[in-house]
Parts: C-alpha cells; sequence; structure tokens
C-alpha cells in the first residue's frame, strides 16, 4: 500500500466512526429538576407541631433570596420580606407598608430605587455627530423599538427589567433580557 491509500483509509475509518457514535442514540436525561425554593416559617412562641393556618405569598424584587414562601395566616410583610432574606442595597422601600397583612396568594414586589440621572455634558463634536442618541434606561418603548430595532415584547421586557431589577448596566444585561423573552415562547 503506498502512503496515500494508507492516508485514505485512515481518513475514511474515522468518519465511519465519527458517524456510528454520532447516530447512537443518547440515554434520556434523569436529572431532577431541582425544586422551587420554598421557606416556612412557624408564628412566633407556636410549637412547630402544632397545626397552624398557612398561606403561601411570593417575594419578588430587590430582595436577597426572591421566592414562594409559606408563611402563618396573619404575618406581616416585614415578615415576607425577612424570610426571603431582607432587602438589597438598592431597594426603595419608601412606599412598603412593612405592617400590612398578608393575605393567601399575595405578591409582594420590593422595587429597585432609580439612581438619579446624571448626565455629563458631552463634547460638541459627540453630540452633533450623535443628535439621536438614546439612553436604554430612559427611552420610552416607541424609542426602543426605533432607536434599537427592538420588537415591542422585546422594548416591554427592558422596560419591566428596569422597573423591578434596576437599569441596564451594559450589553450582557440587555442580551439576558433578549434571551429571557425568547425561552419563554
Amino acid at each position: 500500500m503506498d502512503r496515500t491509500t494508507l492516508i485514505i483509509a485512515v481518513i475514511a475509518t474515522l468518519i465511519a466512526g465519527v458517524a456510528t457514535w454520532w447516530q447512537t442514540p443518547k440515554p434520556p436525561d434523569t436529572t431532577p429538576t431541582p425544586p422551587i425554593r420554598q421557606s416556612r416559617i412557624v408564628a412566633p412562641n407556636q410549637d412547630p407541631s402544632h397545626s397552624v393556618d398557612m398561606i403561601w405569598v411570593q417575594v419578588s424584587g430587590a430582595v436577597h433570596h426572591p421566592q414562594s414562601l409559606q408563611l402563618p395566616k396573619g404575618s406581616r410583610v416585614k415578615d415576607a420580606i425577612a424570610v426571603a432574606g431582607g432587602t438589597l442595597r438598592s431597594a426603595d422601600t419608601r412606599n412598603i407598608n412593612w405592617v400590612g397583612k398578608l393575605r393567601d396568594g399575595q405578591h409582594v414586589r420590593v422595587p429597585v430605587a432609580n439612581p438619579p440621572r446624571t448626565q455629563r455634558a458631552k463634547p460638541k463634536s459627540q453630540r452633533l455627530s450623535n443628535p439621536t442618541h438614546v439612553d436604554i434606561n430612559a427611552a420610552s418603548a416607541t424609542e426602543l423599538v426605533q432607536q434599537f430595532g427592538l420588537t415591542r415584547e422585546q422594548a416591554r421586557a427592558v422596560i419591566q427589567h428596569r422597573n423591578t431589577l434596576g437599569p441596564i448596566r451594559d450589553e450582557w444585561d440587555l442580551n439576558r433580557v433578549i434571551l429571557s423573552i425568547e425561552k419563554n415562547k
């Protein structure tokens, strides 16, 4: 056998092996999906074995551990936020009714404080060359569609992200918001 024939035979064997491996059925993924994180607290001065009427509450936004909670009936908003790990530094707590009684199925949203908008003056050359510059964290849905080429659905998701989780910091944040919409379709 000459060298060329040998090389061709080796390559053909490798291709056949890869094709066989590729077509071999893979066993189904049996990794269990992790359960939704849920916490449970016991009413103060209550024996844990004693039955208490419980309610379910969803806590989201600027808290350390957004989650669904099971709390004793009669619990307060402050209890739900405490079980969710407390508020983040970026939380806007001015309008939270901390002593409000919770009801079953209630959603407690802790908003993110809007950072003060400081505009640095741009050099005149930049202002003239880009007269239609739009800040993604201040743009309306229409501006997001026109200036950034987003769909209306993506623009709504960006605005919702800004209102609940804070400003879009960089391109990665924007891509993560857009990809989350694509996953949910």
